[in-house]
């Protein structure tokens, strides 16, 4: 069952690569504000972007055209992303098989295609826990590198850190809990309730609009961005957390990072709902790849494979089409 797992992630991965050299890449979402940053040099406009070094570099190549350098990061992404999901499929524990292949029939095929800036960012994040979290060489390596895809990975490398402070001083509170609630269920359930019923807390948040953020100030002069499907989204990787952090396989700083994210995502959630589920993105990225479930337990028996299994291509078709109805092309 699990050569049939790895046999869909690399047919998947097969189908990306053809979908997007035969669309071509102007034909997704954002190619135009990467045109952009490219004819500016790496910037929408001086100073935007505190991080993002390298796939700013690449954008403001001199003597390169803008199409070509966009077509370059494209390439270098997607390289990335081939790395990353041959390594998974080549674990040996199922579990990181499967994840990877749930992954990617959600998030893969606009990782490959779409978000070229931030796709290694989530990815990047992902390995660092799936390596098991160590703050070595590698594990520092990766988290810069993150960071110099794009500035995303800021709030959740800190968030990273944080949740280290926090294992070491407060390990019998994460794993036995207080009042019979561990600190991450709290947190996962405290975020839950803001996406469900923060909206009165929203005026208050977007005063921080006052602040400048260079380009994420738009994120604050935009309506929100709400919807029904984008709150479902991210209940549905609060749902992933939840699983997650109930699982005694899992690392203590590993639950107490993704409880800490859900938090961070009902925060953002507030302001921006596209902005939230940005930060889902990097919830799924961990949460998948290290139980190969999205939450239930079922999931590892059998029947609950084998749906996977079948549910994997619809999903993934449905992904595709998800991108093409966002895209301008």
């Amino acid at each position: 069952m699990t050569s049939i797992a790895r046999t869909m992630l690399f047919a998947m991965i097969l189908v990306s690569m053809i979908v997007f050299y035969f669309e071509g890449i102007d034909k997704f979402p954002d190619y135009e504000n990467y045109l952009v940053i490219a004819e500016n040099a790496g910037f929408i406009s001086e100073g935007d972007y505190l991080f993002e070094w390298f796939s700013r570099f690449v954008l403001g190549l001199q003597t390169v055209a803008s199409e070509a350098k966009v077509e370059l990061l494209a390439l270098l992404n997607q390289v990335g992303c081939l790395i990353y999901f041959v390594w998974l499929a080549d674990e040996k524990k199922p579990e990181r098989v499967f994840g990877g292949l749930l992954l990617f029939c959600l998030l893969g095929f606009m990782f490959m295609t779409t978000t070229l800036r931030a796709s290694l960012a989530y990815l990047c994040v992902s390995a660092f826990f799936v390596r098991g979290g160590k703050f070595d060489l590698l594990g520092v390596v990766l988290l810069v590198i993150s960071l110099a895809w794009h500035d995303s990975a800021a709030p959740v490398i800190l968030i990273c850190l944080l949740a280290r402070l926090g294992v070491a001083f407060l390990k019998q509170e994460i794993e036995q809990g207080v009042l019979g609630v561990s600190i991450p269920v709290g947190l996962i359930a405290i975020s839950v309730l803001a996406v469900l019923f923060g909206e009165s807390l929203r005026p208050a948040l977007i005063a921080l609009s006052d602040f400048d953020v260079g380009a994420r100030s738009a994120y604050f002069d935009s309506d929100g961005a709400y919807g029904l499907a984008k709150m479902l989204f991210i209940l549905l990787a609060m749902a992933a957390a939840f699983g997650f952090v109930q699982d005694s396989e899992q690392s203590g700083h590993a639950k107490l990072f993704s409880a800490m994210l859900c938090l961070l995502v009902s925060f953002f959630y507030l302001i921006n709902g596209t902005i939230a589920v940005r930060f889902v993105f990097f919830v799924f990225a961990v949460t998948l790849p290290l139980r190969g479930v999205v939450a239930g337990g079922l999931e590892k028996q059998e029947i609950g494979r084998w749906v996977t299994l079948l549910m994997a291509p619809v999903v993934f078709y449905l992904s595709i089409n998800y991108i093409f109805m966002n895209s301008e092309g």
